[in-house]
């Protein structure tokens, strides 16, 4: 019994110091002359939050349409950064994942 009690102590102190975030998504869109547009969707994701670092996961996805509204291409990007209070940096970065959907592009 002591052992389940000294085990729950210890994981609801992990519990206490750390938080799995959110997920979070936001589009923009950009218009060119032609008719032609791109939409451009950032998703962030929280990592893991304590008291010293956090951790933060985004992937950046562009899709490009057509004036006729035909997707024609795609690129998506994931990284993850840190912060420890003072200095930020970027410890993962995906490679470019590129699609194309149309071959007269």
């Amino acid at each position: 019994m002591k052992k389940a009690s000294v085990l729950f102590l210890a994981l609801a102190m992990i519990l206490s110091i750390s938080s799995v975030g959110a997920f979070a998504s936001e589009s923009n869109c950009v218009y060119y002359d032609d008719g032609s547009y791109d939409l451009i969707t950032v998703e962030a994701e929280d990592g893991v939050l304590t008291r010293a670092t956090s951790s933060k996961t985004g992937t950046v996805t562009r899709d490009h349409y057509s004036a006729s509204n035909v997707l024609e291409w795609k690129i998506s990007m994931k990284a993850t950064f840190t912060y420890n209070g003072q200095t930020s940096s970027c410890t993962v970065v995906n490679r470019p994942v590129i699609t194309i959907y149309d071959s007269d592009w």
